[in-house]
């Protein structure tokens, strides 16, 4: 049996090892047969048959379009929205799929404005098989019959001009391929070929040589392998601790495997293997890396887990009861040596960890502030892990040299060894210039008396000592990034301003770009130039103003001048010539804007400047227009579409969350942000030269003074007492979910017996649980009430646009018949310069369409010029317009993956006619509402998480409270037993607990005038079963004592001649038969009259290793010990009597052996919470179930000799110990003996319970 419990051991850690090796079978199954190889990147079948279901698709659903629009095609006046009117245009959009309808060669349908329809079929490329319209690449489908013409799009590919955090270059989602690939209408050598069903060459697939980390399948091999390396570190562990409980011990064997562990993860690193690993994405290095053993946030994971694994197999091959026992049988000196050597130790890995914490928080761009939810991420959270990871180490180490100093010192010399380790190690750090964080070095003095608790007086690792140690843990981790944190911000800070020295506008940049060309290429402006020269240059300014610097330019001052061969300028009261003057401007500040004539001039006079210049040669003349735009002194900047910006967004707007202002000679020059800067700098007057750190209005400043006169500004709130009391539950709730998880994958009984939750635990799950539903379903409420709100309210706010609008239009537009075609082509000029100048006004962008659903004209041109939407109205928009005749409506749209709020309304002309549609999409904060709403989501949550906490805590104590009356009654219960008197309940209250009461308090007279009946009755009974028992041992030698006098007596009357040797013979078998009496006599004795045990402290351990020892040359027996590394284990019991139990017992385990097999007899010592659990088991022959009930009766035996008095002797001996005997037999297989006693804890004195002066 004992090889049996060995194999089931085995199979429990054999488990992980299984886990880990399945999934690197599942991950190199997806790597076969799922990703596609690199010389093989598209599966041109799969991409054609996906094409060909949506070709299907479009096919269906052009046909009814078809059918039902083909009915009206001799009518002009029906609209075909209406006979469409059951078409959903999102599904089509969806799916990818445009339906476009052209009656007699003109456009009078369509299901998306993402695209750039023409409005005549002839002058379309739609006759083609695939298309690229303005935006994306288009599989056509089309039917044509009589003069209607039917056209199905099946999106393939977006190919925007350029890409951002909104545009991306994507396939559509349904074929699943990198954006990487890129589409050719012509067959390229290396390229994949698509056809249609005939065969005939469709498009191209031009590939990249490489698979993109980004693939899901490729993703998901990564996370594979790298929970297989987890697994096979957790197989180790538990198979280390398995070895280490035999007695032949493998040292070079675990030494073998550690080494083996290292020179893998040196493979790893140095080769980047397996690189399905490193492709993913927190290994990818701009999220964290500092040295080449920490390259990235993937790489510090793995460590934390190696650093895991090692202390656990240290303390393994260590083997620290050996270690303990050796150094007891030392001198004194020797003891605290090895004790502080530990400690320094310990010291050293914290000051390890605290330095990897700090690495950690000041090299990642991660958001490690827990109380920004919304931004906390799944790296966030692999970094929060790796901390947890970090402390269990240091919580297992201290835990390991907290039992080492137990076994070796007094209690008054721990802490005085600790605290003169930790004096000498931060004495050390000091005198070499280190940097010791106080608040670490308390954190660690907090823990400390936790273990010295531990291990000196409690001896068990209740739940609320995790609960204490993850409180303090918590508290210490918040505390210590917010420090780093703060550290890391005036490092990021410092970086900020000297962006904010040359400080750069990307929009402004972008649109001066695409402004030059036509500013260089306007004729009307050239003839300005030429004839007004300096002498009326506001006619040239306002221009320019009106045709090109309006918009977005508002917020930047225009400065002109115009030069020419002879003329010469007097900048700062300096003669010079004018071109002399702006070339050494561009030479000394200017930096070229990338393809383009526009400098940007770092000047540094605290404004953003930027410089062209256009040249006009008339004759031997040459005129040129320098243009000079200086940003306004104080500009709160408006939101230019995210549309517009190339590449990342974020990246670009790296100071939105900060204010910041610039001063000059002790003026304020600009600002932007929330913060109210004064016009002067007299409130940053304590600043100096360099950088200065303040703390003002709430708001924390680093204020750097270049000079005298220049002074540059940062700012941002500082974090409140709440955000840190925030950020403590969310980390408190994370590291118990740790806790939970390591106890779930480290022992799923921990889980069963979680489930087995007594009344008071259930009671305190249900209150959290009613607690955590009621949070959730009010915060849900909440969220979802204010954001339909906010979007009530943003509805509301652009109908009010919409209507100021409407009536600004309404006095501008009064000359413009856009009905007449003529006129408005002549005068779609005027009508842009007016739409941008209403657009300036009110804050927002406007469309005008005309009743057909084109564009005629916009205040952002650039939206549509760039191939963003279509020239077409929105389809749905237009049907509730047009068909439904709404006088406005109000919905979303999306351009990208941007969503905007987009509002349309009928414009009428001052004779109420109808004059067009006009649309304002809300383009000019997109990010407004989301993060209106974001920060609700953020405090409601941290509200709640803050309030699940408290109340928590709270539940904790009533549930405690509500129980503590059970507990009463189970204590009494408890104490109820046979031959006690039991003690009755004082308890007034009138509730169910009070009826309990009185019935316990009846139940507990009746019991003792019950037992005094019973006790006299079984007293009665056992001295008659014992006079049937002595009877009866007598009564057996008596017979034969009997016969032989009789024999002797006629020998004797015979005068037998053999008399005297005769007399010899029966002399010596009565003398025999007396012996046996004597023993019977003696035995029942014994039992009957047990001595009282002598109690005192005794050491289970060397008790059961001289009873080995006395057995252990007995012939054909192998005798084997587990001891679990325990050297020393104390009883309360009486010292020869417990040498007894465990020599009957052996010695009965080797006599129930047969004599036709080889004995194996094992002990097994195991210690539990408070008590020591002793397991004696044999391979004898087992006892019969009928023999069990009647193993501790008095005068039982199962074998031929003996009197059966000594396992009823072994039991009474167990019990007067305060422990329980028991066993377990299977017939043929063997019997295990258990014996569990309590051991023998300490009192705060040093006295032991039960155990007398």
């Amino acid at each position: 049996m004992n090889n049996l419990d060995n194999f089931r051991k085995l199979n429990g850690n054999i488990k992980y090892l299984i886990v880990s090796l399945v999934l690197v079978v599942v991950a190199v199954f997806v790597q076969k047969y799922e990703l596609r190889p690199d010389d093989f990147p598209v599966d041109t079948g799969k991409f054609s048959q996906i094409l060909y279901e949506k070709e299907d698709d479009i096919g269906v659903r052009l046909k009814e379009v078809f059918n039902l629009s083909s009915g009206f095609v001799d009518s002009s006046e029906v609209n075909l929205f209406e006979v469409n009117e059951k078409l959903n245009f999102e599904e089509l959009k969806t799916k990818g799929f445009t339906i476009a309808i052209f009656l007699n060669d003109s456009l009078r349908f369509w299901t998306d404005n993402a695209i750039n329809i023409e409005k005549q079929y002839s002058k379309t490329q739609l006759n083609n098989n695939v298309v690229k319209l303005n935006n994306a690449w288009y599989l056509v489908k089309h039917i044509h019959a009589k003069n209607i013409d039917a056209i199905g799009l099946v999106l393939i590919k977006q190919k925007y001009s350029f890409e951002n955090d909104y545009l991306s270059n994507a396939f559509h989602e349904d074929f699943n391929q990198p954006s990487s690939i890129k589409i050719s209408l012509i067959s390229l050598s290396y390229s994949f070929d698509i056809s249609d069903r005939q065969g005939n060459h469709l498009f191209s697939l031009v590939p990249v040589n490489t698979i993109s980390s980004k693939n899901i399948h490729w993703q998901l091999i990564g996370i594979l392998y790298f929970l297989s390396i987890a697994f096979i570190l957790l197989f180790l562990t538990k198979w280390f601790r398995q070895l280490s409980f035999q007695q032949i011990y493998p040292e070079r064997l675990i030494f073998s495997i550690v080494a083996f562990v290292l020179f893998a993860r040196y493979l790893m690193l140095e080769f980047k293997y397996p690189f399905q690993i490193y492709s993913l994405e927190f290994f990818d290095p701009r999220y964290f890396a500092v040295s080449y053993f920490y390259p990235s946030l993937g790489d510090f994971l793995i460590n934390a887990m190696l650093i895991l694994f090692f202390i656990i197999s240290f303390f393994v091959l260590f083997r620290k009861g050996r270690f303990v026992r050796k150094l007891n049988k030392k001198g004194n000196l020797i003891k605290y040596l090895s004790v502080f050597g530990f400690f320094v130790v310990l010291i050293t890995f914290f000051h390890i960890i605290v330095n990897s914490i700090e690495s950690l928080v000041l090299n990642s761009s991660l958001t490690l502030d827990a109380y920004k939810i919304l931004e906390i991420d799944v790296l966030s959270l692999t970094a929060y892990f790796i901390i947890a990871i970090l402390i269990i180490s240091l919580i297992i180490l201290l835990d390991h040299i907290s039992f080492i100093g137990k076994n070796l010192l007094k209690k008054r010399y721990f802490f005085i060894i600790f605290l003169l380790a930790l004096s000498l190690f931060y004495g050390f750090t000091l005198v070499l210039n280190f940097d010791v964080s106080i608040r670490s070095v308390l954190y660690l003095l907090s823990l400390i008396p936790l273990f010295f608790y531990i291990h000196y007086w409690s001896k068990k690792y209740h739940f609320s000592f995790y609960i204490i140690i993850i409180f303090i843990s918590s508290v210490y981790v918040v505390l210590f990034i917010s420090e780093t944190m703060n550290i890391k911000e005036r490092g990021k800070a410092k970086v900020l301003i000297s962006k904010l020295q040359t400080e750069r506008d990307l929009v402004a940049e972008h649109l001066l770009i695409n402004l030059e060309q036509k500013i260089f290429e306007d004729p009307a402006l050239e003839k300005l130039v030429i004839e007004k020269s300096n002498e009326k240059l506001e006619q040239v300014s306002d221009y320019l103003l009106k045709k090109y610097f309006r918009g977005y330019f508002k917020k930047y001052d225009l400065n002109i001048r115009i030069c020419n061969n002879y003329e010469v300028s007097k900048p700062a009261n300096e003669l010079d010539n004018c071109t002399k003057f702006y070339k050494k401007q561009v030479d000394d500040y200017g930096e070229k804007l990338k393809n383009s004539s526009f400098y940007y001039l770092d000047n540094n006079n605290g404004r953003l400047s930027y410089f062209g210049s256009v040249k006009y040669a008339v004759e031997q003349t040459d005129y040129i227009l320098y243009l000079m735009l200086d940003s306004k002194l104080i500009t709160s900047e408006i939101g230019y579409p995210d549309l517009l910006i190339e590449g990342n967004i974020k990246n670009q707007n790296s100071l939105s969350e900060y204010s910041y202002a610039k001063y000059s000679k002790n003026e304020l020059k600009t600002r932007f942000g929330g913060f109210p800067y004064d016009l002067n700098d007299k409130m940053f007057d304590e600043a100096k030269l360099n950088y200065t750190f303040l703390t003002l209005n709430n708001f924390d400043h680093i204020v750097y003074k270049s000079s005298i006169d220049n002074l540059i500004v940062l700012s941002k709130p500082k974090v409140k007492s709440l955000d840190l009391i925030i950020a403590f539950s969310y980390v408190f709730v994370f590291f118990i979910l740790v806790l939970f998880i390591s106890l779930s994958v480290n022992n799923l009984p921990s889980l069963i017996y979680l489930a087995q939750l007594n009344i008071e635990n259930k009671l305190l799950m249900s209150m959290i649980f009613v607690l955590a539903l009621s949070f959730i379903m009010v915060g849900a409420g909440t969220v979802y009430y204010n954001i339909q709100q906010f979007g009530i309210k943003n509805d509301k706010n652009i109908s009010e646009k919409l209507e100021s609008v409407l009536m600004g239009l309404e006095l501008e537009i009064i000359d413009v018949n856009i009905e007449d075609s003529t006129l408005y082509k002549e005068n779609v000029l005027k009508l842009n310069d007016l739409l941008r100048k209403q657009a300036d006004v009110f804050y927002t962008d406007i469309n005008l369409y005309d009743f057909h659903g084109s564009l005629i004209a916009s205040s952002r041109p650039e939206i549509f010029t760039k191939g963003l939407i279509g020239n077409l109205m929105n389809p749905e928009a237009y049907k509730q317009m047009k068909i439904n005749e709404k006088v406005r409506y109000i919905h979303q749209e999306k351009v990208g993956s941007l969503e905007y709020t987009s509002a349309y309304a009928l414009f009428r002309d001052t004779d109420n006619e109808k004059v067009a549609y006009i649309n304002l999409p809300h383009f000019t904060k997109p990010g407004a509402l989301q993060k209106e709403i974001s920060n609700l989501i953020v405090a409601v949550i941290n509200l709640y998480v803050v309030l699940f906490i408290i109340v928590s805590v709270v539940s904790f104590f009533m549930s405690n409270k509500i129980t503590q009356p059970l507990r009463m009654l189970q204590n009494k219960f408890m104490g109820v037993e046979l031959g006690k008197q039991s003690e009755q309940i004082s308890y007034n209250k009138k509730d169910e607990i009070g009826a309990l009461v009185t019935e316990y308090n009846n139940m507990v007279v009746k019991l003792a005038e019950n037992i005094e009946l019973l006790a006299k009755t079984e007293r009665e009974s056992a001295w008659r079963e014992m006079a049937k028992q002595v009877a009866h041992e007598i009564k057996n030698p008596l017979t034969p004592m009997k016969l032989s006098v009789q024999f002797l007596q006629r020998s004797w009357l015979d005068q037998d001649a053999n008399f005297e040797k005769k007399l010899n013979k029966y002399t010596q078998a009565l003398i025999d038969q007396i012996n046996t009496l004597s023993n019977i006599a003696n035995e029942f004795s014994s039992f009957a009259k047990m001595p009282k045990p002598q109690n005192e402290l005794v050491n289970l351990v060397e008790k059961l290793e001289n009873a080995i020892n006395l057995f252990s040359h007995e012939k054909n027996i192998e005798l084997q010990s587990a001891f679990n590394n325990h050297e020393v284990i104390n009883i309360i019991a009486d010292n020869e009597q417990i040498s007894r139990v465990f020599n009957n017992l052996i010695k009965n385990a080797i006599q129930a052996i047969p004599s036709d097999r080889k004995g194996k007899i094992s002990v097994d010592l195991i210690k539990e919470s408070g008590f020591v659990l002793v397991r004696i088991e044999d391979n004898g022959g087992g006892i019969l179930d009928e023999q069990k009930e009647k193993l501790f009766t008095p005068n039982f035996t199962t074998k031929s000799t003996g009197m059966g008095m000594g396992l009823p002797i072994v039991r009474e001996i167990i019990e007067n110990a305060n422990g329980k005997i028991w066993f377990e037999s299977i017939v043929n297989e063997g019997t295990i003996f258990f014996i569990k006693l309590p051991e023998a804890i300490p009192n705060e004195d040093g006295s032991y319970l039960g155990l007398e002066d």
